[in-house]
């Protein structure tokens, strides 16, 4: 792990021990430093999910640039899920360190999530970071359109209190964003 990294994960856990302003994450367990390290994670209204893929994509639209990473995973029970994060960037996308709970002016995060009980999928439930509860880190590094990585170490609580997608846990270190 880099220092950039460590750095956003004791930033992700000094915000959850501090209380989030009164919010608490129900997403990432106590030790959010343990969480964002190692092989990438999902956790998905409070369950763990057995990670399948994690893909980037670049997000190339006449608005905004930026980054997908989609997250493909199952539970022990059979069922699988789809989560994607997306980071739209209005104006150029350069490389740095975005606290999800205070983002520049002109980016947004949002994560959806599908789950699915093969053959079917269903309704795709989304957070976004204006209106839910989003803690942690995002980190762009290299050079757009050539080789760009995401680092995510997000925590997001659904505000509505929906219990279709309550809860999410991403983390996943130097992603191709292709």
């Amino acid at each position: 792990m880099t220092r950039a990294n460590t750095a956003a994960c004791l930033l992700l856990l000094a915000a959850l021990t501090a209380g989030c302003g009164g919010r608490s994450s129900r997403a990432l367990p106590d030790d959010a430093g343990a969480y964002c390290s190692g092989g990438a994670r999902l956790g998905l209204n409070g369950s763990a999910y057995n990670l399948w893929t994690v893909k980037g994509s670049a997000l190339a639209m006449g608005c905004c640039d930026g980054a997908i990473v989609t997250f493909t995973a199952g539970s022990g029970s059979g069922k699988s899920a789809t989560v994607t994060a997306a980071i739209k960037v209005y104006g150029p996308v350069t490389a740095g360190v975005m606290d999800l709970a205070n983002l520049p002016k002109g980016v947004e995060v949002f994560v959806s999530y599908q789950p699915c009980s093969p053959p079917v999928c269903s309704t795709m439930y989304r957070m976004d970071a204006a209106n839910d509860i989003f803690t942690g880190t995002v980190t762009l590094s290299g050079t757009p359109y050539q080789d760009l990585r995401a680092t995510l170490c997000l925590s997001a609580q659904a505000s509505s209190g929906d219990p279709n997608f309550s809860s999410v846990a991403l983390w996943a270190e130097g992603v191709p964003i292709k």
